[in-house]
């Protein structure tokens, strides 16, 4: 196969298409289609998509489009002693690509146009040796009746006969006639294994998830926390899920309740992981189903014929319905919208959505975007292009996970026991959402502690897990002691991760260790060094940590520090 071999990866930062100079590359492609009926293929039936399929895959094993085989083949004495046993390839391929032709330049900015005709059809002086027993270019021509496939057919006279050509032409343009014919069938085409370069499936898995999921545009693997939610909603699916979050704006004035529908729709389909399916690959791997043209679930309460002094019990049962109906974790999207309307100028709307979706830094970013798109009638070129959850996953399976692991054994070594609050015999079913318990530290407390975190170069978080660290220790009565701790997980080296919608959040394990030779400060101080130090490790799942440290890192307490953008405007 002859190519263009203007490949950018291969010279990062340059731009080869406007290079001139020759790049053309050619390299040997080995096709195997064993196992496809070639009959049915060529009446465009089924094994005409699974022989498409089959071709892209193969093709697409090569790599760098197999720029690199000359200088294995020629330069390297190695490689060339061996790839030169291989016998040479009988026939040559080479797509030239899509031409304008002839057509006049209607931009009016007399660019530049191709010379008349493709040459395809030229000949070759008799003395000069041929490339191959059959040559065979193609391009396709922009003409006013459309675009028009070209192909030509190079050979040698003394090899070949024109009548021979003349069939394998024919024959080549039966097979095309039948791969169209199958592509304008109902329910044919989707994706191969390297169209989902995050995850590892089969053929057969994927078309096994196209037909549960028929707008199925890409397949991502879980980030830890988002595995982690999904085996608790499924280890609870008969009871109640306590990762179902609601939260409940209360609108006051005018309020155009289809405009407002119309831009909860456009923020769900501005951001894919909004519109995930949670499932299991046949192996029990953990997968989410990116899926197109979701329909929001959208629900509207009209109270205004009803007495206003019943509004807060029918508003209370309303939002207790809502958030005790579980989301199915295998049907997006995972995340509802309610209206309810008391008066014309009152409205109360009750955004639902799973945990799985969201952390708590996305949800002021996503009312905004949903206010914006409210206020400007849908218009959203007044907001910056989405940046994909999945550019946060291709990261994360980027990150060596040998190196975490190391970091968080030694940040763990010596511990010797599980830090339970509580047995496991008193743990049972939840059949209610969590209690809160509010204590609030006065201004004055407040201003004392942000004092002393600025004099010792410390932050509020690390005098948080200090202190609950000290008061886990005196109710186990030990004095090394481990509990869990949500960080942000939105690692700045993703250009604005910091406007990101999606769950970045992730659970990882705090060591205590009270010595009574060190000051107060001293502690404070080996806190924060120690998270400092594990940053960089922040990403790496629970499960991935317990199984490299043990069973006595376990623990069933966790502290949270909030802190993210707000917009109050």
């Amino acid at each position: 196969v002859e190519g263009h071999g203007r490949e950018n990866n291969l010279v990062p930062g340059a731009d080869l298409s406007r290079t001139i100079g020759w790049f053309t590359t050619i390299h040997p492609v080995r096709l195997d289609l064993t196992g496809i009926d070639l009959d049915d293929a060529l009446h465009g039936g089924g094994a005409a998509g699974t022989a498409i399929k089959t071709v892209k895959e193969q093709l697409r094993t090569i790599p760098d489009h197999g720029a690199g085989y000359g200088q294995l083949r020629y330069l390297d004495p190695d490689t060339a002693e061996e790839l030169r046993t291989y016998p040479g390839p009988q026939i040559t391929f080479n797509y030239l690509g899509r031409f304008s032709g002839n057509l006049p330049d209607r931009s009016g900015g007399g660019g530049w146009m191709p010379v008349s005709g493709t040459g395809l059809h030229r000949r070759f002086r008799a003395d000069i040796g041929a490339a191959a027993t059959l040559d065979i270019n193609a391009m396709v021509i922009e003409t006013d009746d459309g675009p028009v496939l070209e192909v030509g057919w190079l050979y040698p006279t003394g090899v070949l006969t024109a009548a021979e050509v003349t069939e394998l032409a024919e024959l080549f343009t039966t097979a095309l006639t039948a791969l169209t014919t199958h592509t304008h069938q109902p329910h044919t085409g989707g994706h191969t294994p390297t169209d989902l370069d995050l995850v590892h499936l089969d053929q057969h898995t994927i078309d096994t998830l196209e037909h549960h999921y028929p707008t199925l545009t890409d397949i991502w693997p879980l980030s830890p926390l988002q595995a982690g939610l999904l085996f608790h909603s499924e280890y609870t699916h008969h009871t109640l899920d306590t990762y179902t979050v609601q939260l409940t704006l209360d609108l006051h004035g005018p309020l155009d309740t289809t405009r407002l529908h119309h831009a909860a729709t456009t923020l769900l389909q501005r951001h894919p992981n909004l519109r995930a399916a949670f499932t299991h690959t046949p192996n029990g791997h953990p997968i989410q189903i990116i899926t197109d043209h979701t329909p929001l679930p959208w629900t509207e309460h009209n109270l205004t014929h009803q007495p206003p002094h019943q509004h807060p019990t029918t508003v209370e049962d309303i939002l207790t319905t809502d958030r005790h109906t579980r989301f199915d974790m295998n049907t997006p999207p995972l995340l509802r919208f309610t209206l309810i309307t008391h008066t014309p100028h009152h409205h109360h709307l009750v955004i639902t959505n799973h945990h799985i979706l969201l952390d708590g830094w996305s949800t002021p970013l996503l009312l905004h975007e949903l206010l914006h798109l409210y206020t400007h009638h849908n218009d959203t070129t007044g907001l910056p292009h989405p940046r994909s959850y999945r550019d946060y996953l291709a990261w994360l399976a980027r990150q060596p996970v040998e190196d975490s692991i190391a970091a968080w054994k030694e940040a763990l070594d010596g511990v010797e026991e599980p830090t339970l609050l509580v047995g496991d015999s008193e743990l049972g079913q939840v059949s209610n959402f969590p209690e809160e318990v509010a204590v609030s530290i006065d201004q004055e407390g407040t201003q004392a502690l942000r004092a002393l975190a600025r004099e010792k170069n410390l932050t509020l978080n690390t005098m948080v897990q200090t202190a609950w660290g000290i008061v886990l220790a005196t109710l186990t009565h030990r004095t090394d002691v481990v509990f869990g701790t949500t960080v942000s997980g939105r690692p700045p080296h993703i250009p604005g991760i910091e406007t990101m919608i999606g769950l970045f959040i992730n659970t990882i394990p705090v060591r205590i260790t009270l010595d009574p030779h060190h000051t107060l400060t001293q502690l404070l101080t080996h806190t924060h060094n120690a998270h400092t130090q594990l940053l960089d490790h922040h990403h790496l799942g629970l499960p991935d940590i317990h199984r490299a440290t043990g069973p006595a890192t376990t623990f069933d307490t966790l502290t949270v520090f909030e802190s993210y953008p707000l917009d109050t405007t």
